[in-house]
């Protein structure tokens, strides 16, 4: 892989907890890189200037995921296996970290005080974390064919799964249980989910 290839732009604005690309004032960008090892670049919106950066732990390669809970940053990464790094974001230093059993964390989202990271494999799973303890709680197995977990959101106590499939299926997931309720299957070519987002009316 080549130095950078991509980077993903998030936005955190401490407390509340946010998980979407809305800010206020006094908020920042946080931007995760695909590169060995990974980083995270804190920037100031109102500059476009870097503030800090986090360097990851070695084999905490490319970043591919980024949310927000309480306060803290979490960054996942497209490793084996696949970690997920609590980061304080006013330091911009390691907290804890947590270790799957599970490659390549591509989405992670954050829903009622708790992490979920998304993988990808075959099939697809989903984990739900204690960002206290940085442990597991609970984890999602997809039906079969719904492979590569690329897209995480959240709604209404749901967490939506969408996979790197032909057609690309979303899955809704009951968090509490962390059991399938329901799949949407589009139509045979819309392939490949690789973004979600949740809107509440």
């Amino acid at each position: 892989m080549s130095t950078i290839e991509e980077a993903n732009f998030y936005i955190v604005c401490p407390p509340p907890p946010v998980t979407t690309t809305t800010t206020t004032t006094g908020g920042y960008i946080f931007a995760g890189y695909f590169t060995f090892p990974g980083y995270v670049d804190k920037i100031n919106p109102s500059t476009m200037s870097l503030v800090k950066t986090f360097t990851a732990l070695s084999g905490h390669d490319d970043v591919h995921g980024l949310t927000s809970l309480s306060g803290y940053l979490f960054a996942g990464y497209d490793a084996t296996p696949g970690y997920v790094d609590k980061i304080d974001p006013s330091t911009m230093s390691l907290v804890k970290t947590f270790k799957s059993t599970h490659s390549r964390v591509i989405p992670l989202t954050s829903l009622s005080g708790y992490v979920f990271a998304g993988y990808s494999t075959a099939p697809g799973y989903v984990d739900k974390i204690n960002p206290s303890t940085m442990s597991l709680v609970k984890t999602f197995t997809a039906p079969s064919g719904h492979n590569y977990v690329y897209a995480l959101t959240s709604l209404s106590g749901y967490v939506f799964a969408g996979y790197d499939t032909s057609p690309g299926y979303v899955d809704k997931i009951d968090s509490m249980t962390m059991s399938l309720v329901k799949t949407f299957t589009p139509p045979s070519t819309h392939v490949s989910v690789f973004a979600l987002t949740s809107l509440a009316t």
